[in-house]
């Protein structure tokens, strides 16, 4: 496990306007005879270096324009994997804080591309819970999911959850007028958290009732096409989500 508040330096961007979305999606915009075998991920074997300078190529402004889904700790990639054929007009980041996680996601995607696939989706070593505003600018998602976080059981630890009375409200400035986060565990304890942190942000998140998420996929992607959702499965342990859909603020 990592402690997402160890004052442990990450390299990152300046801001989202210092990378250059191309080293992430480096055949979003190019066909096969085009394809670049070539991994940025911000971890030792696979590093990137950015720019001290904004990056104003069309290209990378294009690409960022697309880039929709945010996949908090996504493990080892099997919600990513889904999300690219799901929404293939969108761009998936999956964001992971263990560098050797980080590099077999980043192999297993840069394999789906060699087969012509999994061209819209990445994966970034951060910190999420220090380095999310130096990725995404205000307003610029539609879903961010959160897929089996580590609990942090024991109380003096609980500041460290992914789901936390600090980091709710950024993912509110993140995510666009409408936009969802999807939260699943099989920790019940995390979930009654989950729920209890996300409905004290009543002014900025609503609950979407489960009857509603019926038809959404996505729901049934949570609970079923990660590593983690299908170690779940097998052991025939319950799976516990929850839905928010962001509120317009009137400042």
């Amino acid at each position: 496990h990592c402690n997402p508040l160890a004052d442990n330096f990450m390299i990152h961007p300046l801001s989202p306007d210092y990378i250059d979305w191309e080293l992430h999606y480096p055949n979003y915009y190019s066909d096969q005879e085009g394809f670049k075998k070539e991994l940025h991920l911000n971890t030792k074997k696979y590093p990137i270096k950015y720019s001290e300078n904004k990056i104003l190529s069309e290209k990378s402004v294009a690409i960022s324009k697309h880039l929709k889904i945010l996949d908090i700790g996504c493990g080892y990639g099997g919600l990513l994997v889904w999300l690219s054929e799901h929404f293939k007009d969108k761009l998936a980041l999956g964001l992971e804080i263990r560098e050797k996680v980080t590099n077999y996601v980043g192999e297993r995607i840069l394999s789906m591309q060699q087969n012509g696939t999994g061209k819209n989706i990445s994966v970034v070593k951060t910190n999420a819970m220090k380095y999310l505003p130096n990725y995404i600018t205000k307003h610029q998602l539609e879903m961010i999911f959160i897929c089996f976080p580590d609990p942090h059981f024991k109380k003096r630890n609980w500041r460290r959850r992914i789901v936390s009375y600090s980091t709710v409200p950024l993912y509110w400035y993140l995510l666009q007028e409408g936009g969802l986060i999807y939260i699943v565990t099989d920790v019940y304890d995390y979930y009654v958290w989950a729920v209890k942190v996300m409905d004290t942000y009543k002014t900025l998140f609503e609950r979407i009732p489960d009857d509603e998420l019926s038809s959404d996929p996505c729901v049934t992607a949570i609970k079923t096409s990660t590593e983690e959702a299908k170690k779940v499965e097998r052991s025939n342990s319950p799976a516990y989500s929850c839905v928010y859909k962001t509120i317009p603020v009137e400042f």
